[in-house]
């Protein structure tokens, strides 16, 4: 496995930020798992912006950031800095 190290600007306009109270009541159970599907389909599709900040499931407090590579900025915004080698720690499989 390999780690890719990026660039992206820091630049609140290149992110959309899915908001909590936003979404379905039960948004963290797998039942909601096909709305959130939806949503972030329809992000990409529509190309909506760069990086869509969305919250964690598995740590509240935190996000998680998917970038769009359908983004007409991508290739001018998203830089490669290096890849690292990544090893899994077997405890967590």
């Amino acid at each position: 496995y390999k780690i890719m190290i990026i660039s992206i600007p820091d630049d609140d306009n290149l992110v959309h930020t899915v908001v909590t109270k936003n979404l379905p009541k039960q948004w963290h159970s797998l039942s909601a798992y096909s709305l959130l599907q939806n949503i972030g389909s329809q992000w990409y599709q529509k190309k909506q912006s760069l990086i869509l900040k969305v919250p964690s499931v598995i740590i509240p407090q935190e996000y998680n950031y998917m970038i769009n590579t359908k983004h007409d900025n991508f290739s001018r915004d998203v830089k490669l800095i290096r890849t690292e080698d990544y090893f899994w720690d077997y405890r967590l499989l």
